[in-house]
Formats: structure tokens, sequence, C-alpha cells
């Protein structure tokens, strides 16, 4: 394997043209604005697009830049448009490019590299460290990690991916034009859109277990028998379209005139880019169809990324906390506060 700067070498087009056959449609972007000249203009002058290649054949990729997509913020620089293709992943290749981003990084002096992900549990394994959650470019909220040069390390068992170990690289990248959500329409679902919201309730679901330490793999017939509960109930659900993708979607339940948000997802190739709030506008207005102020939410206490997006949103006030006995078998593995009370969870 070796690594390559994309603008040192001297066949730029091939790797272009691989990259912007990622099943990822940041790739597309990342290589139009090399195409086009605006790379530095969006990343800033030095940044680097860094490539793992076997022969003819790309690997993985990222940048090594002096922006993303927290902005405005002194933080600096960045580790982003993380990405390795299907017949790598699981080899730990993205391992080499952090190490290669750690070497040019203690070339510049720099002391702490940053990334910025909705991934949880991912980047750990390389050295990085949660640090504080910001803001991105659409105001949605992301976790920022750091990686303190000299004390990072790669995992060579593993790449970055997803529970179902199906999609691999960050949410870091700028999507320039095609990012607002003017792309994304919302619709009510009804029980024709069933099956494909399926999908989206048990990855809904993976995500709620892992914030207790659990990894699952997705139920879709679970997913499925969850929806349709929901919309044989009349739970008003919501769907995020874009095209004929589903996006994300919310559920919402109405009870005594007051609206609670079951469900409110976004695929990861969607985030950032606005969904969520589309989807919880409409809650909102649900809410204030029916005389209310706000709607309610349960959260799971570590999820960190809903309650910086609800924050944003002025949900500010704790309202009620749910407290229960253990399940058989069930060993809590963590504890949170609330005021001057410890819980198990």
């Amino acid at each position: 394997m070796k690594i390559l700067d994309l603008f040192e070498t001297e066949n730029s087009g091939h790797w272009l043209g691989l990259i912007e056959k990622s099943d990822w449609r940041a790739g597309a972007f990342l290589a139009r604005i090399v195409r086009n000249g605006s790379f530095y203009e969006t990343l800033g002058e030095g940044s680097k697009v860094l490539l793992l290649t076997e022969g003819d054949e790309l690997i993985s990729y990222c940048t090594f830049a002096k922006y993303d997509d927290i902005r405005p913020t002194e933080l600096t620089p960045w580790v982003g448009f993380v990405y390795t293709f299907p017949a790598w992943r699981g080899r730990g290749c993205i391992g080499r490019l952090f190490d290669e981003v750690g070497r040019l990084a203690e070339e510049r002096g720099v002391e702490e590299v940053y990334l910025s992900t909705n991934h949880v549990g991912l980047y750990e394994k390389y050295g990085f460290e949660f640090k504080t959650m910001l803001n991105d470019l659409e105001g949605m909220p992301s976790r920022i990690y750091s990686l303190k040069i000299g004390q990072g390390g790669s995992d060579t068992d593993t790449d970055p991916g997803t529970g179902t170990d199906t999609y691999s690289g960050t949410d870091t990248a700028l999507d320039g034009e095609d990012k607002p959500a003017a792309d994304i329409r919302v619709i009510e679902a009804d029980e024709r859109m069933a099956d494909g919201l399926a999908e989206l309730a048990a990855e809904f679901r993976c995500v709620l277990r892992s914030y207790r330490g659990e990894r699952i793999g997705p139920d879709i017939e679970a997913g499925r028998e969850e929806l349709l509960e929901y919309l044989h109930a009349g739970y008003p659900v919501y769907a995020a379209l874009a095209g004929d993708a589903l996006a994300g979607y919310a559920v919402c339940r109405v009870d005594g005139g007051v609206v609670w948000v079951e469900h409110l997802y976004v695929r990861e190739a969607w985030r950032r880019r606005g969904v969520a709030s589309l989807l919880y506008d409409r809650a909102e207005a649900l809410s204030e169809s029916l005389g209310n102020d706000t709607a309610f939410n349960w959260v799971h206490p570590n999820n960190d990324g809903i309650i910086a997006f609800l924050r944003s949103r002025g949900y500010t006030v704790l309202n009620l906390i749910e407290i229960r006995k253990p399940f058989a078998g069930e060993k809590p593995t963590s504890s949170v506060r609330v005021d001057n009370h410890r819980f198990d969870y």
C-alpha cells in the first residue's frame, strides 16, 4: 500500500475519477471542488487530499485541511471526507491515513487535530477523544473529536463503520450547493411506506441500544411492526424524502392534547443538511395547532447529539425523569446524576 498526495501525483485525474465513484455524495463534491479550482477556497490554503492506494486501486481517502464544516471556529486543522471503499473495510486501512495525518501535523508543529462526526465509538480506536459539541454550517450539532499528536495509534483490525459494517466514513463533508435542505420534502407517511420506514426504525433502535453499550444488528421486521403499530394507532408519522430516497423520519404521539416526539432519525448520508430541522418543524407545527408552546421529548441522557439539537431550538427545561427497576438479568454499566441524585443507567 502507498499513500499519495492528490496534488502531488501525476495521475490526479485517475484518482479523482475513483473518488467520484464513492457510494457517498460527499466524494462527488470533493472531486468537484478539486476540478473547479475551489478546493483551497473551501478548505483553506495548505490543505491536502490523502490517498491510500494499491497499484491503480484507491483504498481510502481523507482530507487534512485548515477548515471543515464547523465555522466559525478557532480549531484547526481538521481531518475530513474520511472514506474507505467497501472491498477494503474491516482491515484497518484508514488508520494508515491517520498515521500520515499525524506525521504531517508533527512536521507543521501542530499538537492537536480535529474531526467532526456524529459517530460514537468509531474513531476512539485510532486515538481520537471526544472534545465538545459544536454546530456546523447548517446549525446542526456535531460531535467534535481531537487527536493529540504523538499520542494516537491506529488499530489495525478494524475500520470505522456502522454497527452493520455497511458504511465507512465520517459525515464531515461540506456539501456546497448540494447541502441545503431545499432538496428535501417532508410528507405524512401512510401504510404504503411501512416497508421503507421499517429499515429506518430498525436503524434507529440500534442507535438507541448503542447508548447503553449494546451492539445489535437491525431487525427490519420488528421495525415494520413498530411502524405499523404507530400508524394503526393514528400517530402522525413524517417522512423526509430526497427524491425517492428516505432520508429520515419522525413519529409523534398526541396524548391529552400534548405532542410527544417519539422518534427522530436521519440517515447517515443525509445528516447535517437540515433534515432533522425540517422533520421537527412538523412536530412543532402539530403542537402549535393544538394550542401548545412546546413539543415533549424522551431523551437518553448520553445522547449528546439530540440534546444539543434540542437546545439549539430552545429546549432547555428538564421536565421529568423516568425511573424503573432493573429488568431481569440486566446489569447497568454506567450511571448519571440529576441534581443531587445518581441513577443506574
